[in-house]
């Protein structure tokens, strides 16, 4: 499924300026046939393309593997962080997840942040960036744009 996707997506961005888009991968899809998907990627990569793994933290991904991949964002599943701060269970994996992920160069995402207690939490163990119903729950592309025409209203001249 992914060697299919990859081919068709990587014939498609050979004449697009491609460093503009990111593509995210299941961590369990990334795992399936791994050394195939590493060399799949790295086509990607060198066409710009960044590469994501997406729901990190349920599947079961080999580091021995992982390590290989060339991704540049790892995305942290929302069932790690939406009980953040209720255990330090929950804050040793997430914050041995951020360490590995700065670790090998890439930058870390967390996805399901809901209240400001997980944001700090994130903060302070280096997020890079987060996601969540703390900040908006999901909008059409209409109310995107309305919501950044009334938080960034910065115009440009031409």
């Amino acid at each position: 499924m992914l060697d299919t996707l990859l081919v068709s997506l990587c014939s498609l961005l050979e004449n697009v300026f491609s460093c503009r888009y990111d593509i995210e991968i299941p961590e369990g899809v990334l795992m399936d046939d791994a050394e195939t998907n590493v060399e799949k990627l790295m086509a990607l990569k060198d066409l710009g393309v960044h590469i994501v793994i997406d729901d990190f933290g349920t599947a079961f991904s080999s580091l021995s593997y992982l390590k290989n991949f060339p991704l540049n964002f790892l995305k942290i599943d929302r069932s790690l962080i939406v009980k953040l701060g209720e255990k330090p269970e929950d804050e040793a994996i997430v914050r041995a997840m951020i360490g590995l992920a700065h670790a090998l160069g890439w930058a870390v995402t967390a996805q399901g942040v809901e209240n400001a207690e997980q944001l700090d939490l994130l903060r302070d163990l280096g997020c890079n960036i987060v996601q969540g119903y703390y900040f908006t729950k999901p909008v059409t592309s209409a109310e995107a744009t309305e919501l950044l025409e009334e938080n960034f209203s910065t115009t440009i001249s031409p």
